[in-house]
């Protein structure tokens, strides 16, 4: 979700992450992208993780 103003746009900004392993796997094949290269991240997720979600605010946002 991104919060936008007129004629300034976003001013802020907020996401769940995925924490389901087989959905990850899934966007990845489905987007065609080198399952290698995020290994880093699958990893994250097969050694456990919880639901999490986060947002940006900031003064940079509203310059």
């Amino acid at each position: 979700m991104d919060g936008l103003a007129p004629r300034i746009g976003e001013i802020i900004g907020d996401s769940q992450r995925e924490e389901r392993l087989d959905v990850l796997e899934a966007c990845i094949a489905e987007a065609e992208l080198p399952k290698e290269d995020y290994w880093w991240y699958l990893d994250l997720r097969r050694y456990g993780t919880v639901p999490h979600a986060g947002f940006g605010l900031g003064f940079e946002r509203l310059v």
